[in-house]
């Protein structure tokens, strides 16, 4: 489950749907939105096709990273089967 939400770009993307990313894929990002709330484990996010699940490293190597689509990727801890500090970034 979502417990936590990094930076206001993307906690207004989750409330209304309105993206500031340029080139995010709306739909796409929020279907992985879902999946990543929905997850108990990351073996959850691990198994569902294409997501790109992994870990980072260097300055956000407390952080995991799902592929959204082009640049974008939805980054977020895992804490006890919740995700922390979710946001969307561009890591490239």
């Amino acid at each position: 489950m979502i417990r936590t939400v990094k930076g206001a770009a993307t906690r207004q993307f989750i409330e209304t749907g309105k993206s500031k990313f340029p080139g995010l894929d709306v739909e796409l990002a929020n279907q992985r939105i879902v999946e990543l709330n929905a997850a108990n484990t990351l073996d959850d996010l691990g198994q569902l096709n294409s997501t790109g699940l992994h870990k980072l490293k260097g300055p956000l190597k407390e952080f995991w990273s799902i592929n959204i689509n082009g640049r974008w990727r939805l980054l977020f801890r895992f804490i006890a089967g919740d995700a922390h500090e979710v946001h969307i970034d561009d890591t490239h």
